[in-house]
């Protein structure tokens, strides 16, 4: 809806999926902003047949990974699964949030060593 409201404000000189894509990424953020609760991130079921050792192992490592997701600011939560879940470059990151690229990498570094330093907190790194 919003982005039909806004079709107008549409700059053709980027990609139409990035734009919508920064709309639903400002609304998703607004509405974390003020919902201000986290729910569980769904493990990725890709239909992959490991053991089921190996499935064990993979669902507590996603399990931990979502949770130290969930612990992230909204806007450091919002780099990382962009750029490592939905694959977008530095310049689409910047684009949807509308910053500039050198801050997105600034930002994204940060993220990292975050996630870095709360998954050491919950035991998964012993350094």
């Amino acid at each position: 809806m919003k982005a039909y409201q806004k079709l107008d404000g549409f700059d053709e000189q980027h990609r139409f999926f990035s734009w919508i894509y920064r709309i639903a990424i400002n609304e998703s953020l607004n509405f974390t902003n003020r919902r201000r609760t986290h729910e569980l991130l769904e493990p990725d079921m890709s239909g992959d047949f490991d053991s089921p050792e190996e499935e064990t192992i993979k669902l507590d490592s996603e399990e931990r990974v979502g949770d130290a997701i969930l612990e992230l600011e909204p806007e450091d939560r919002a780099i990382v699964i962009l750029k490592h879940f939905q694959g977008f470059s530095y310049a689409e990151i910047g684009f949807i949030l509308n910053i500039p690229e050198k801050t997105v990498k600034s930002r994204l570094y940060t993220a990292r060593q975050r996630l870095k330093e709360i998954l050491t907190r919950l035991g998964y790194f012993n350094l």
